[in-house]
């Protein structure tokens, strides 16, 4: 069974916001289906979503004090 994830599991995952992630599966970069009112995102979705991004910064978010996809979400200019 596959294991689908909510955007709010993968905002935490990524340390950023779930609007982040809305934002990402609106613009067709994350692949998602719509379960009622939120997105559902499946486990292999987002791993090969992790894979494929090449911006990843060699520091943490954390040390940095934004995410990776707010970066990378800059550097695109969404």
């Amino acid at each position: 069974m596959k294991q689908a994830l909510t955007t709010g599991d993968v905002a935490k995952e990524a340390a950023t916001s779930k609007k982040v992630i809305r934002n990402l599966i609106q613009s067709g970069k994350l692949k998602a289906y719509r379960l009622q009112r939120d997105y559902r995102i499946e486990r292999s979705d987002w791993e090969a979503f992790k894979q494929g991004n090449p911006n990843q910064p060699e520091t943490s978010a954390e040390e940095r004090g934004r995410s990776m996809f707010e970066d990378d979400m800059r550097r695109k200019g969404i």
